[in-house]
């Protein structure tokens, strides 16, 4: 036996070969649930051998037996958008397909007693002689769940694994499929003990008592990460609190950003009483998982959370923003240049007047209630968008003379009048020349 008697993968083993499908229930409060679903599938092993059964055990004399098949169910997930799918090594592992084909076979003579001595000692091959069992691995979905891709019984490659006590991984593949798979994202880190979590799959409990007529749903167990351990051939593996059962083998546990971060792989069995123990149970490490799927050079999804982002959106922002700023400078500028060559008016037609000047800027009475000055500056005072007047920055009035004979100066710059004495002129700031 490749694990501790303690120890008990958690593919479940259907003696009578006939696979037993039901409806499960989606637990409350799963994380995105119903997206989720759509990438976990159902996994049907099946093992095909021939026995030989040692002279002491044969009260036939027959040496081999007759062809043995044996059926196990597992779950997987969509990995990558090609077909890709994870699951737990053990799934798929000809050492457990020698030892369900034993159970089978030594359960139909009534004689599992004698299953962990078969195990260590008796020879089992595949239909040629001294391979490995055969053994062939059929995905399905349940038809209920929305844009389900495999929802026909579809025969899976089987790219790589690794044994229980190597990892606990399986890389398969369906090909030929008309659309792409919906991946799951895999978490960039370990989660941290007393992390919220949520395992899937398809409880053999399950399957065997809900309506055979039926693909069932898969089962969300929530929990926490109870601790990280090393297991006795160095590999390391989470201790996770969800309640799981046989059947939910390779299926995914995901954090509360829906990222998967581990396989589910196996549990722990009372020793006493031989069953399992609620609440004890184990998943593949984050790191090795990542590291399994680069080694295989499988693209992996994008998390949503990394890509919810709206950049199209922001990109279109920002750029129509840069269209509404640059129009509105290319205004401004516009408007400066004409207000700075603009022909000076008679004062006394623009007082008669009082109208806007081909200056864009009004030329009412100088200290009349829509006159504002800027203060004077090297450079002209800026003018607010859609305005024909400078925006004050220090109300000032010019000095005024009412000496009839006092000859009028006008701004050379801007047009204004003003007092002979002053230097500068006190609309625009300009030299008075």
């Amino acid at each position: 036996m490749f694990v501790d008697k303690s120890l008990k993968p958690l593919g479940v083993i259907l003696l009578s070969g006939t696979l037993v499908i039901g409806c499960a229930a989606s637990a409350a409060g799963a994380p995105s649930g119903p997206d989720l679903e759509r990438s976990i599938v159902l996994l049907e092993t099946s093992w095909d051998g021939y026995i030989f059964v040692p002279p002491k055990y044969d009260q036939d004399g027959a040496g081999f037996t007759k062809e043995v098949t044996a059926d196990s169910t597992c779950t997987g997930w969509f990995v990558g958008k090609s077909g890709q799918m994870m699951t737990a090594g053990h799934c798929v592992d000809p050492a457990e397909g020698k030892r369900a084909l034993l159970q089978h076979f030594l359960s139909s003579k009534g004689r599992s007693d004698l299953l962990e001595t078969a195990i260590m000692n008796w020879k089992v091959e595949g239909t040629t002689q001294g391979a490995p069992v055969d053994r062939t691995v059929k995905a399905i979905q349940p038809s209920a769940v929305n844009d389900a891709v495999l929802t026909t019984a579809t025969t899976v490659q089987i790219v790589d694994f690794r044994s229980f006590e190597q990892g606990d991984l399986a890389l398969l593949k369906a090909s030929g499929l008309s659309k792409d798979t919906p991946a799951l994202s895999i978490a960039d880190v370990t989660p941290q003990v007393g992390g919220q979590l949520t395992s899937i799959g398809f409880p053999g409990s399950v399957l065997n008592f809900a309506d055979p007529s039926r693909i069932p749903h898969a089962s969300f167990k929530s929990g926490t990460v109870s601790s990280q351990q090393v297991s006795p051939q160095g590999v390391s593996v989470l201790e996770v609190s969800t309640d799981m059962s046989g059947g939910m083998s390779g299926g995914p546990t995901v954090n509360s950003d829906g990222q998967v971060v581990g396989i589910n792989s196996f549990g722990v069995l009372n020793p006493s009483t031989g069953a399992e123990m609620a609440g004890t149970n184990f998943i593949t490490e984050t790191k090795d998982l990542r590291t399994f799927l680069d080694s295989h050079d499988v693209p992996l999804a994008q998390s949503a959370s990394k890509s919810s982002f709206p950049v199209l959106p922001v990109i279109a922002g920002v750029v129509v923003a840069a269209f509404v700023i640059a129009g509105a400078t290319a205004a401004l500028l516009f408007r400066r240049r004409r207000t700075a060559v603009a022909a000076p008016a008679p004062a006394g037609e623009a007082a008669a007047a009082g109208g806007v000047s081909a200056a864009g800027l009004r030329d009412d009475p100088v200290g009349g209630p829509e006159t504002t000055h800027a203060q004077p500056m090297s450079h002209p005072a800026p003018v607010t968008v859609g305005s024909a007047e400078p925006i004050p920055a220090q109300d000032h009035e010019p000095s005024r003379t009412d000496d009839p004979d006092t000859e009028t100066h006008y701004c050379s710059n801007c047009g204004f009048e003003h007092h002979p004495g002053e230097k500068f002129c006190p609309r625009c700031g300009h030299a008075a020349g």
